[in-house]
């Protein structure tokens, strides 16, 4: 590729979600740190003294290292903005669509 020129952009994802009740505020952001969901791998779950308590009894009684070491993986910091779309009906119950 001598003489050609890459152009890198970055990429930027939205999702949908549709959540019970109607959302007061337009936008919002949630910085609470994730860890793995031991009860419910592959999912992650927001970290808590509890939880993390919990991974650790439960690392104490696995018998597989490849486990454990999914298991005690520490929290990570997570970031999420969203903003509300609109607010409406879904049969009788309110909803409100985010991005």
């Amino acid at each position: 590729m001598r003489g050609q020129r890459r152009c890198f952009t970055n990429v930027h994802k939205t999702y949908e979600a549709l959540v019970f009740g109607h959302i007061v505020d337009d936008e919002r952001e949630i910085d609470l740190p994730l860890q793995r969901d031991h009860t419910f791998p592959p999912f992650m779950r927001v970290s808590t003294p509890e939880g993390e308590a919990e991974a650790v009894q439960l690392v104490e009684q696995l018998h597989h290292a490849g486990w454990k070491k999914t298991i005690r993986k520490s929290p990570k910091p997570c970031r999420t903005k969203s903003r509300v779309l609109r607010r409406e009906m879904y049969g009788e119950e309110p909803v409100t669509r985010l991005a």
